[in-house]
């Protein structure tokens, strides 16, 4: 199972990547896992040492760099966890986000990339994240899964839309639509899971309700 996350170099990420991966080389235990647990055995879930991950962020930089920077602050793992997991949070794959509205604090996190990351359309962003999420999951299922910043409320005219109506306003490239919704289409295009964790609009749109259920992939949140 792949689990592509948004928000990918946030502390929550960085709390749940670390974790995972420190449980999987067995340097911290599996008690808190519930579905590691005989009750959820015969679900059929994919087994911790089969979860990988992926995802993207808005700020530069690599997976290990992110884990360092958050247990500084918020010392949620010991150093001594995180570089004993150092070599594989270096190889986990963050590309770079989508820059789309937000309030001033999302921009900031896309530093000096902010006025050239905000020319992209609602499309070309879409395409990129498309291609991102196929190449990470090749031929297997993934999961998207958002813990971004919380977005604004949306615009009240986009839950009047139908999926023509939103796939008009993304040709047009209008600007009512969310960064979070452009990943939920993006994932329930391809057929892959979207989960809001962060409570932002993301799949929550009743166009985005009727693509999930034209194209079967499941959204939560």
């Amino acid at each position: 199972m792949k689990i592509w996350i948004i928000g990918a170099r946030g502390t929550i990420s960085s709390a749940c990547i670390v974790g995972m991966v420190a449980a999987q080389e067995k340097l911290l235990p599996a008690e808190s896992l519930l579905t590691e647990g005989q009750r959820f055995r015969a679900l059929g879930l994919p087994p911790l040492e089969e979860i990988s991950f992926g995802g993207c962020d808005l700020r530069a930089g690599d997976f290990q760099e992110a884990a360092l920077e958050c247990s500084s602050t918020a010392a949620i793992f010991s150093p001594q966890v995180v570089a004993a997991v150092a070599d594989r949070l270096k190889r986990i794959p963050i590309t770079r986000g989508i820059l789309r509205g937000g309030g001033i604090a999302v921009e900031t996190l896309a530093g000096a990339a902010a006025a050239e990351m905000s020319r992209e359309t609602a499309r070309e962003a879409i395409d990129r994240i498309t291609a991102d999420l196929r190449a990470f999951a090749g031929d297997d299922q993934a999961v998207v899964v958002n813990v971004a910043s919380t977005e604004p409320l949306p615009d009240a005219s986009l839950a009047s839309w139908d999926l023509m109506m939103l796939e008009q306003a993304l040709d047009a490239n209008d600007a009512r639509v969310p960064a979070s919704s452009l990943y939920a289409y993006a994932a329930l295009r391809s057929g892959f899971s979207y989960v809001n964790f962060t409570p932002s609009t993301g799949a929550s749109l009743p166009a985005l309700v009727e693509l999930s259920r034209e194209t079967g992939a499941p959204r939560a949140g």
